[in-house]
């Protein structure tokens, strides 16, 4: 796991440890997200692995950004978590237009972007952001119309830092193995992670897989948490499950997996010492589970 040892150098030093003062803002994130994704699902050709929908984390703009839309100009767009911005870039990455989401609807926001992608020459009449798993959205008056507060910026600021901690790491994963997908944010649950492929079959429930990857939180674990997931899983009651270090724990329930919360390695004040503990955890749990797949 040397790769991810030299992701240590740039980790970003994470100090929010009251974790559920973090909700709130997780959850605004989620529905915000769900603009650059709808520009994906709704306006690029569509892939079986739902992959035109996922978000790139862009490490020079700190932003969540889409694919790309080729109108009279190509554009993108995105989000900048620190600051609940709606932005559009040029391809090259260049920033052409922003939209500050805070005191602003979703509608508002939707009719701002319809209009500076038409602006572009592209057809937006099929955006909206009805998505496929709304009910599984977590609740939030943004989703009722109530505009954006993104005023306690502390708390944004420490989202941007996590997304960028876990590229970061992530990345250097995904150099160690040749059948590992791209680092995406995936809008569903607003996790970002690579799928390792262990075994390929045209059938997804029967390809063999490892997801690795950070949750910003959700309704099993109310805080972020790093997961490192097989699939198909296995029968845990067979399983002599390790002790994993850093506090990590085994879930079994619903799915199974390894996870390592973020009140875990956040109360470690150092910076080098929060990503030597998720280095350690990771280093581990995809030791146990790589044997699993053997």
């Amino acid at each position: 796991m040397s790769n991810i040892n030299s992701a240590l150098s740039e980790w970003q030093s994470l100090h929010i440890t009251d974790m559920p003062s973090l909700a709130d803002t997780r959850a605004q994130l989620h529905h915000a997200v769900q603009l650059p994704s709808a520009v994906g699902r709704y306006m690029l050709a569509a892939k079986e692995d739902d992959s035109h929908t996922n978000l790139e984390w862009v490490p020079d703009t700190a932003s969540l950004c889409s694919g790309i839309l080729q109108g009279a100009q190509a554009v993108r767009v995105g989000i900048r978590l620190a600051d609940l911005t709606l932005l559009l870039y040029d391809e090259n990455g260049e920033q052409l237009r922003e939209y500050a989401l805070h005191g602003h609807t979703q509608t508002e926001a939707l009719f701002w972007l319809s209009a500076q992608l038409e602006a572009y020459d592209n057809d937006t009449s099929s955006l909206t952001l009805k998505m496929p798993y709304d009910e599984e959205m977590p609740a939030h008056v943004v989703a009722s119309g109530a505009a954006y507060d993104a005023s306690d910026s502390d708390r944004f600021s420490e989202f941007t830092r996590y997304y960028a901690n876990f590229h970061l790491i992530l990345e250097a994963v995904r150099d160690r193995f040749a059948n590992a997908s791209a680092v995406r944010c995936w809008p569903h649950h607003f996790d970002i992670a690579t799928l390792i492929t262990t075994k390929s079959d045209p059938d997804p429930e029967k390809a063999g897989t490892i997801g690795i990857g950070l949750s910003p939180g959700d309704s099993g674990y109310t805080q972020p948490y790093v997961y490192i997931t097989p699939w198909p899983y296995p029968d845990p009651g067979t399983l002599d499950l390790p002790q994993l270090p850093s506090g990590g724990i085994w879930n079994t329930e619903h799915w199974f997996g390894a996870v390592l919360t973020a009140e875990n390695f956040v109360a470690t004040e150092a910076a080098a010492g929060q990503g030597e503990r998720v280095a350690a955890f990771m280093q581990e749990a995809l030791k146990y589970i790589e044997g699993l797949k053997k």
